[in-house]
């Protein structure tokens, strides 16, 4: 894009700021799903869990994304990504019961 440099930081802090509210939404409603199906008694240690496996997944990721990035072209590395997460949003969707 040849834009000003001050018009590029805003669109990237925007475009951050989404990304951020969108994972923080869905950490809320995992974390609200997690507390109403599960044991009072293990509710800590399930969260707990829930926790450390998302954080180890985050340098996996970054893992993945840094050769996909070195080599592939920016679009299909989105259009995969919106595959992805659209097939992860059916099969949660037919995981769960009809009453939630």
């Amino acid at each position: 894009m040849h834009s000003p440099t001050h018009v590029l930081f805003a669109l990237v802090t925007g475009c951050m700021a989404l990304a951020a509210g969108m994972v923080q939404t869905v950490n809320i409603t995992s974390l609200s799903y997690e507390q109403i199906h599960t044991p009072a008694m293990l509710i800590g240690k399930v969260i707990g869990l829930t926790n450390s496996l998302c954080m180890c997944a985050i340098p996996l990721g970054q893992a993945a994304f840094g050769p996909l990035i070195d080599h592939c072209p920016m679009t299909l590395i989105i259009a995969g990504v919106v595959m992805v997460t659209l097939l992860t949003c059916l099969i949660a969707r037919m995981a769960m019961k009809p009453d939630e």
